[in-house]
């Protein structure tokens, strides 16, 4: 075609319609190589390409909820992040795994009573006349305190009433001018020694034994010596000591407590307050670095305070032994996050 119009130009004999005729049959020509030899292979090529995009896109779907929740399956994980900081803000607290003592122990309940030895009623030595007074109701005194001074009846020379040991004085009644006569002065208490009077029922009376270790409030007593009951009640009487000089029992208050009548040692022995139920399982909460893992346990023997572990923790793991529950509320919440 090009050959054509090269022939009309030398010939001079160019004609503007033949000019328009040629350029219209050189661009039909033209236009049809181009969707001959472009247009069909790029349609192939996208077609081709298509499924391996579209796989492409699925695999990081799958890589993204797989990174996400660290499950293929899409579940949650068992493990939080928290940091140090944190951690000690919050009040979690871990230790290492250890052996210990597992005790059979009896449920027993009583009542603080006062010890009788220290309750005194402070009289006068000799009938005579108060003169002075020292002292009065809710006065802390010391051994040896002259609490009040008396002029005897016979021989008419003054001597002084003094406080056998420290307390406080609960009652008086002694007044200057009057006269002792037969009547306590003063009363005076010490609650620095206390005792737990513990009831022990018949079918408790062959298990509890005078001698045993108590638990009280997570400290552990001893039953000093066990009495007959002179109430007429069916039970005996556990007496426990309590020394009470931080002053933090009170006479009458009911109190309860644990006897131990038998106990062994175990290899690995866990608080009951570092347990948790997870998803229907009892768990533990391993740490390692910032992160807290719930692993699954198997228990043994279990008593009020301690539980055997079987399975699921090892000697020396460091795992939650106070305030474990703020763990789970973390899983928890990051489970239903992921839910929603």
């Amino acid at each position: 075609m090009f050959a054509l119009l090269r022939l009309h130009f030398m010939q001079g004999l160019f004609h503007p319609v033949c000019f328009a005729m040629s350029f219209s049959l050189l661009a039909s020509n033209s236009y049809a190589g181009d969707d001959h030899d472009h247009s069909s292979p790029h349609i192939e090529m996208a077609q081709s390409q298509q499924p391996e995009e579209h796989d492409h896109d699925e695999q990081n779907h799958d890589e993204h909820s797989e990174d996400e929740h660290g499950h293929e399956d899409g579940g949650h994980s068992d493990s939080v992040i928290i940091d140090a900081h944190t951690a000690k803000q919050s009040g979690i607290i871990t230790a290492k795994a250890h052996s210990g003592t597992i005790a059979k122990t009896h449920r027993v309940f009583g009542k603080v009573a006062n010890d009788p030895s220290q309750i005194s009623h402070i009289g006068a030595r000799f009938d005579g006349t108060i003169i002075q007074v020292n002292a009065s109701v809710g006065d802390t005194v010391k051994k040896g305190m002259k609490l009040a001074r008396i002029e005897s009846n016979q021989s008419l020379h003054p001597y002084y009433v003094n406080a056998p040991f420290d307390g406080i004085i609960i009652e008086r009644h002694a007044n200057p001018g009057e006269l002792t006569q037969d009547q306590p002065l003063f009363t005076l208490f010490n609650d620095n020694i206390l005792w737990a009077e513990f009831k022990i029922f018949p079918n408790q009376m062959l298990a509890v034994k005078q001698g045993q270790d108590v638990i009280i409030d997570n400290e552990v007593f001893r039953i000093a010596h066990i009495i007959p009951n002179t109430s007429g009640g069916p039970y005996e009487l556990a007496r426990v000591r309590l020394d009470n000089h931080d002053h933090g029992w009170r006479a009458g208050v009911t109190v309860k407590g644990d006897v131990v009548t038998q106990s062994k040692t175990v290899a690995l022995r866990i608080p009951n307050q570092a347990m948790q139920q997870v998803e229907g399982n009892t768990v533990v909460f391993i740490k390692q670095g910032d992160e807290y893992t719930a692993s699954p346990i198997t228990l043994g023997l279990q008593d009020h305070q301690f539980s055997e572990v079987l399975t699921g923790l090892s000697k020396d793991d460091e795992y939650v032994v106070k305030n474990s529950y703020l763990i789970k509320a973390d899983l928890e919440k990051a489970g239903a996050e992921h839910v929603h």
